[in-house]
């Protein structure tokens, strides 16, 4: 059974992002996948801010990260548009974390933002990051735009975004 990490590429407490990770973490038990969330607002994280996190990550930090990131060979992450690209907190993740971490993983990007773009521009940053860390980046990168409307299982975007995830990672599932 195929073991997949959702990452929640923000520290906003309560964030879309994060709903939007729940979401995509409840579409997967019908698939009988195993899922694991990494909540970048974890108190654990706060840890990064600290001065000397590129010099000496505290232990604990690479411990807990060690515990995610070392048995799935599957990730999706959902990283939301901040300023044009995604969170810092998400590069000094990836930073503070040995390279080897990242190698070999197959990753499932998914971008979210309030207004029409699904942070199309992060989602291409980030695969440049994880294609120089050696991961496997899946083709089918999902913007979701609206992110506000799109989890309200009312609005008509909804249905449309969930036939959408769905084919996303059907197809991940496969590589």
């Amino acid at each position: 059974m195929k073991q997949i990490l959702v990452i929640s590429g923000t520290q906003r407490a309560n964030s879309q992002t994060l709903k939007m990770c729940q979401w995509v973490q409840s579409l997967l038990i019908p698939m009988n996948i195993r899922s694991s969330l990494l909540d970048l607002n974890s108190s654990w994280i706060h840890e990064l801010t600290s001065n000397t996190s590129y010099t000496n990550p505290p232990e604990a930090l690479l411990n807990k990260a060690m515990e995610y990131l070392q048995n799935p060979t599957h990730c999706i992450v959902v990283c939301p548009e901040y300023n044009g690209s995604y969170p810092g907190i998400f590069k000094l993740f990836i930073d503070v974390l040995p390279p080897q971490l990242w190698m070999h993983k197959r990753i499932a990007l998914i971008g979210v933002s309030d207004g029409r773009a699904g942070n199309l521009r992060g989602m291409d940053h980030l695969t440049d990051i994880f294609h120089h860390l050696k991961a496997h980046v899946y083709y089918h990168k999902l913007p979701v735009s609206g992110i506000q409307y799109v989890l309200d299982p009312q609005h008509p975007q909804h249905k449309l975004t969930q036939d959408a995830l769905h084919q996303q990672l059907t197809g991940f599932l496969k590589i």
